[in-house]
């Protein structure tokens, strides 16, 4: 499997994100002034809880996902090489996109 389509790779990680016991909110994300938010991983109630901004066309969800989880432990979870190379890409410090 190559390069998958944004909508698919969104699937794909809410998929990953349940199975991991990660809930996926959509929100919308405003700026206000003199900061900007972002969406990614936090807890809320105990529970891990990945925020991404409603805004965003899916490739930007995907991609903010992707980011989110990618702090998780993920070795050994089962997924296709192309997700598990698109989660390593959003690590932060990746200059791979």
């Amino acid at each position: 499997m190559g390069i998958l389509e944004p909508q698919r790779l969104w699937m794909m990680l809410n998929e990953l994100a349940g199975r991991l016991g990660v809930q996926v909110r959509l929100e919308r994300l405003e700026d206000g002034e003199g900061f900007a938010v972002r969406g990614g991983l936090c807890r809320v109630g105990g529970q891990p809880v990945a925020i991404v901004d409603q805004r965003l066309a899916p490739a930007g969800r995907a991609r903010q996902l992707a980011a989110a989880l990618a702090g998780l432990e993920l070795e050994g979870v089962s997924m296709v090489p192309a997700l598990r190379e698109f989660i390593r890409q959003q690590q932060p410090g990746s200059n791979l996109e």
